[in-house]
């Protein structure tokens, strides 16, 4: 009989280990998708920067000339025009016409939001990766 106990504790580890190396996978994926977030969340976030720095720099560059990029390394001369408008990408594909100063509001609340969402997702990051260390302790407790 302590056979069959030693073999039923036996599959029973193996069982918790095999559990435990579904889970270190499945933690895992999540943990290099939530990355991918994260930077995704930041290129924009450092896009919505720039824009809030060029929307502050605006008055002072008016009827100057500059170089428009047009993506593919290929740039047009233009001359930045006397208005007090701009166009404010809203999402979906559809620009808006703001003054300036409503233009810089918009975008600012839209960092505010990026910067929410990076938060949560660090947090949500943070959550894992102690998930994952704590897999691999009770791992290499089982595997000795």
């Amino acid at each position: 009989m302590p056979e069959n106990e030693s073999d039923s504790k036996e599959i029973k580890k193996e069982d918790a280990i095999a559990q435990l190396r579904y889970l270190e996978r499945l933690y895992s994926q999540q943990y290099e998708v939530i990355n991918d977030e994260i930077a995704t969340y930041t290129i924009g976030l450092s896009g919505l920067r720039k824009n809030i720095e060029f929307l502050d720099t605006y008055g002072s560059i008016k009827g100057s000339n500059t170089l428009i990029n047009c993506e593919g390394g290929t740039y047009v001369h233009a001359k930045i025009a006397e208005s007090n408008m701009v166009l404010t990408y809203i999402g979906a594909g559809y620009l808006v016409e703001k003054g300036i100063e409503d233009a810089k509001a918009f975008v600012k609340e839209n960092e505010k939001k990026e910067e929410e969402i990076l938060k949560k997702l660090s947090a949500e990051k943070q959550k894992i990766s102690a998930e994952l260390a704590d897999i691999t302790y009770r791992l290499g407790a089982l595997e000795q």
